[in-house]
């Protein structure tokens, strides 16, 4: 699965740095990672040949972030039902769906142009999606939940220049920031870290 991913391979190193090993698994690999890295390696594995799922009208890239959120959360809980990671990562996508799909509107000639379209909508809504997965998993109650779409606004990112940019491959793992954003916002929230409502 490594093989040919433009910049993964090299994100999983960088991940590793410090880390000490971890609970969670990384998909293909050995060593496991602490749960928001986890979750950004295997995003970065799913997008990085952009062969992933895609909304077809505002282009947001949705189970490359919310899977990999919800296998890092089932990894810290253990004994989680095929059926209620397949609910949260259908909830979380869904999430992001309507989020970026709102973000569209008509353009001067009569298309769809999104709002904000300087920015990959799959990063920036994908800290929403992997915190409502997460935290969905990791049992969270609906004040967490509150407080970790909170600390996942307070990370949101996602801006277009590394696509833009020449001589960088990081285009290719952009997922992953949302996915480990997502994944520790609702750490911190199953934690008793409040974020702002």
């Amino acid at each position: 699965a490594r093989v040919g991913a433009p910049a993964a391979p090299e994100a999983m190193q960088a991940l590793h740095v410090g880390s000490n090993g971890g609970k969670c698994q990384v998909i293909g690999g050995g060593d496991g990672l602490p749960p928001a890295f986890a979750a950004f390696v295997n995003s970065a594995f799913c997008h990085a040949m952009d062969f992933d799922d895609i909304h077809d009208k505002c282009h947001v890239h949705v189970t490359s972030t919310t899977f990999p959120a919800a296998l890092a959360a089932a990894d810290l809980v253990g004994g989680v039902s095929g059926k209620a990671i397949i609910d949260a990562v259908a909830l979380g996508n869904e999430l992001m769906c309507r989020m970026a799909v709102f973000q569209f509107k008509d353009g001067p000639d009569g298309h769809d142009v999104p709002f904000g379209a300087d920015f990959y909508l799959s990063q920036l809504h994908g800290y929403f999606g992997a915190a409502l997965t997460a935290g969905l998993i990791l049992g969270l109650n609906e004040e967490q939940l509150i407080s970790a779409f909170g600390l996942a606004y307070m990370q949101a990112a996602g801006t277009r220049e590394p696509g833009r940019a020449g001589g960088c491959n990081a285009r290719a793992i952009y997922t992953g920031f949302g996915a480990m954003g997502g994944v520790q916002a609702a750490v911190f929230a199953k934690g008793g870290v409040t974020g702002p409502d």
